[in-house]
């Protein structure tokens, strides 16, 4: 029996099972992997006994599995229900629309304009990389966020393609994952496995890398200038 005056600790309830998603877009950092992706991961329970995980990855259909990539740091990361409406893009703020994000796990602060600017409140939304100024608290784990940065990192393409539900995750919680080139466009099985779980117990999930990392940016003030044979300035 335990000494007057204390109480037994409980035992450890079960692990809870790792919620995953996958994110084909443009290198967020520059010291990203050429040829990657970005994978947010929390306990798909709130609340639930979670340590962390390991992305383990089959290149077989399941028979096999290796591990990629393992953290023991739960993404912040949430659901964005109604999509995000579009915007001109640009180095301007977007002040016209606002995410309301049901967070899965973690909190979220706002920054100034500058620090914006310079980096601060990244975040990947489908397949849009972008930053935010402000996150006002609606309710018990659900934001507003505005001032948006939008289409950063050559994502400008990205920004009228949102759909419902889509997942919103902060980069700088968020782990990158290298993937061989001979895969890019390859379908690959991946198991995000809670630490001390069975990797029999997770659910494959199927994710294919289209390599958007590795594009190149949209050019931009392309000029041409005289020739030898033709003096004339072109211009484009």
């Amino acid at each position: 029996a335990p000494a007057e005056g204390t109480t037994p600790n409980p035992p450890p309830g079960p692990k809870g099972a790792t919620e995953v998603v996958f994110f084909d877009t443009a290198m967020v950092s520059d010291d990203d992997f050429d040829v990657g992706f970005y994978v947010a991961a929390a306990a798909a329970i709130p609340g639930a006994t979670w340590s962390g995980y390991s992305l383990q990855k089959s290149a077989d259909g399941g028979s096999t599995w290796a591990e990629v990539a393992s953290t023991s740091t739960a993404s912040i990361m949430g659901t964005v229900e109604t999509p995000l409406g579009n915007f001109t893009g640009g180095n301007v703020f977007d002040y016209s629309n606002v995410m309301r994000v049901t967070m899965l796990y973690g909190t979220l602060e706002s920054v100034t304009e500058d620090a914006a600017l310079a980096g601060a409140n990244a975040f990947i939304y489908g397949r849009e990389v972008g930053n935010f100024t402000t996150a006002t608290l609606v309710s018990e784990g659900v934001y507003d966020v505005s001032g948006l940065l939008r289409g950063r990192r050559g994502t400008e393409w990205a920004i009228g393609t949102h759909a419902a539900d889509e997942t919103f995750a902060l980069r700088s919680t968020v782990l990158n994952v290298q993937t061989p080139p001979s895969e890019v466009g390859q379908a690959r099985l991946y198991k995000a496995v809670t630490f001390d779980t069975a990797i029999v117990a997770a659910t494959a999930v199927s994710f294919t890398n289209t390599a958007q990392s590795a594009r190149c940016y949209a050019p931009v003030h392309l000029a041409g200038g005289p020739s030898a044979s033709n003096a004339e300035l072109i211009e484009f």
